[in-house]
C-alpha cells in the first residue's frame, strides 16, 4: 500500500502534491499537515497529531466531512509526523512518501530525515520529496531509473 504522509512544513509546488494524492493509496496528515490537503480540495483517510497547527477552517473541514482523527496529547515524547509514519507502519504501508517535512525548523527537519532510517529498517521503502530534493534511505544501493 503506497501511504502518503503530509506534515506541515513547506510546500510550494502543489501540483506535484496533487500528483502524490492521486497515485497514493493511503494518506496521513500529521496535524497541520491537513491545510496543505485543503489548498487542493483533497480529502486525507485520517488526521493524526496533537491538533494543535490545524487551522479553523481544517477543523471545520474535519468536522463537516467526517475525518478520521487519532488525537495525541501536546505533551509527548513523539513529533506528530513520528505518530504518522507509526500508523502507516502499523497499516501494512509498502512505501511511505513523506511531503511538508522539511522547512524552517531545522530540528524536526533533521528528525524526519532519521525517520527515513527507522522506516528502512523495518522493511519498507521511503522518500521524502520537499522543493528541492527527492530523499532516500538505503542500506546498500538505490538503483534510480
Amino acid at each position: 500500500m503506497k501511504t502518503l504522509v503530509i506534515s506541515s512544513g513547506q510546500i510550494k509546488d502543489y501540483s506535484e502534491l496533487i500528483q502524490l494524492t492521486n497515485s497514493s493509496d493511503y494518506i496521513i496528515c500529521a496535524d497541520g499537515g491537513l491545510d496543505h490537503l485543503l489548498k487542493i480540495k483533497e480529502k486525507p483517510d485520517i488526521v493524526v497529531g496533537d491538533l494543535d497547527s490545524i487551522t479553523t477552517e481544517g477543523i471545520k473541514y474535519i468536522h463537516d466531512n467526517s475525518i478520521e482523527t487519532m488525537k495525541f496529547p501536546a505533551r509527548k515524547n513523539m513529533t506528530d509526523t513520528e505518530l504518522a509514519v507509526d500508523l502507516a507502519i502499523s497499516k501494512k504501508a509498502t512505501c511511505i512518501t513523506l511531503v511538508g517535512v522539511t522547512g524552517s525548523r531545522i530540528d524536526h527537519s533533521l528528525a524526519n530525515i532519521l525517520l527515513l532510517r527507522h522506516i528502512k529498517n523495518v522493511g519498507i521503502d521511503c522518500r521524502i520529496i520537499d522543493n528541492n530534493n527527492v530523499v532516500y534511505y538505503t542500506k546498500d544501493k538505490l538503483k534510480i531509473n
